[in-house]
Order: structure tokens, then sequence, then C-alpha cells
């Protein structure tokens, strides 16, 4: 929880992130045991955290002087490329249903794309309309509607996408990414039919806070950085 904190507050992990492969296994409670690579949610392993964390130091490393620009964008190189190639550990004890392992494949995808947007953003500096942020906007977007295919995303599909919504919880990090740098109304239409499937015991709700982003960058005729859009408007998020 500590690093989604971060994510939203801009500020540095409790503890020392420096490598994704720098954090053993450890037992949360009785006998559930936290892996980097072990899903804790369908589809969501920790080490996405452990990439997000790795992302807010790096950043509050830039911010206080610590490292050059040139040296955080090298970092940011190679953690880029660790998220890119990262591929999940396939556990043979399990079996999952065809149906199971393509929900699992989408939300590993919408996670992927949100982690190189949000490191995007924060380290290379990098705006909504840049061509890589676009890229995965619409992958993720493609990934998380039911009615498309998840190996060919499209930013131009031919029939109405509409999100998926039994894996909301799992997703709604990556749809919230997404919503931070939508500009057209088709993006944010169904980036707020995926918020209307909030579970009533799960997730917070985030659509007013995109919307109140949305309206910033509306009024200012450009895009805003998210964070800076909240702290301006004296919001506080946290994902809970």
């Amino acid at each position: 929880m500590d690093i989604l904190r971060c994510l939203a507050l801009t500020r540095r992990t409790l503890f020392d992130i420096s490598s994704s492969a720098s954090l053993p296994a450890f037992t949360l409670i009785g006998d559930v045991t936290i892996d980097q690579d072990k899903e804790f949610m369908r589809g969501v392993t920790p080490r996405f955290l452990f990439f997000i964390g790795r992302m807010c130091n790096l950043a509050m490393d830039e911010k206080e002087g610590l490292m050059t620009p040139a040296e955080v964008v090298a970092c940011a190189e190679v953690l880029e490329r660790e998220i890119i190639e990262w591929q999940p550990n396939k556990d043979q004890s399990e079996e999952h249903s065809a149906e199971d392992e393509l929900e699992r494949f989408a939300t590993q995808e919408m996670w992927r794309h949100a982690l190189l947007i949000n490191l995007r953003q924060v380290l290379y500096h990098l705006g909504s309309l840049h061509t890589s942020i676009r890229t995965s906007l619409d992958s993720i977007i493609t990934f998380g509607c039911a009615s498309s295919s998840p190996s060919l995303p499209s930013s131009t599909p031919t029939t109405p996408l509409i999100p998926e919504s039994a894996s909301y919880y799992e997703r709604e990090i990556p749809w919230f990414i997404t919503a931070t740098c939508a500009t057209s109304k088709h993006d944010r239409a169904i980036i707020r039919e995926a918020f209307g499937h909030r579970s009533p015991l799960f997730g917070f709700d985030v659509l007013p806070i995109a919307e109140r982003i949305w309206e910033a960058t509306d009024r200012a005729g450009y895009p805003l950085e998210w964070r800076s859009v909240l702290e301006k408007e004296g919001v506080l998020m946290m994902f809970m």
C-alpha cells in the first residue's frame, strides 16, 4: 500500500527498492506468502508494485538533486526495458480455463502499459500526446474491453469498445493511469464506463478525480501533469 500512496503523492517508499529482484518472498498472514511473481490478484503480481516503487524513488532522486537528469534517464531506460521484457511465471500446479487465462493475460498487459505510461510521465517527462503514451493508452483500452481481441490493439476500432466488468478491481489502477492521459471524447467515454463497474465493496471511486483532471486539461488547452492538477486544486488522492 505504501508504494501505491507514493504513486499518488510523489514521495519515496518507506523501504529502499533499488531493484525489482532485491526483495525475497515473505509471509503476510498465516500461510499467505507474498512472492514477487506470485499473483495476489488475478493477473497482478507484487513485481508490478516494485516497478512503481523504483519509479517513485528515481523521481525523488531527480527532484532532490541526488541524480542528474541524464543519470535518471539512464536508470529509467533500464527499468523500461525490464517492464517491456517482463513475463509471468507459469505455475504448472494450477489449471485455469481458457477464458480465465485470457482475462489474466489482458490484465497483465494493461498493467504493463500503465507502468510504461507512468514511467514516461514521471521520468522522461513526456506529455499525453507523445506517440509512446498514446500507443500504451490505446493498448490499455483494447485489452480492457470485452469486445476486442487482446492480441490486436487498435486506436481505430470498428466495433464499439465495452470495458470488461468482471476484472475491474484488478484493473482499477491501469484504468486510472489511462484516464490521466486521455484527451479525446472517445477515450474518456470508455474510461467513464469502465469506472462505472466499480464494486460497491471494493475499489475507490476515482471518476470524480479523473473528471477534474480532464476539466483542467480542457481549460488549459493542452495536457497537464495530473499530480500537479490535483495539488493545485487541493485534492489529496491515495490508492488503497
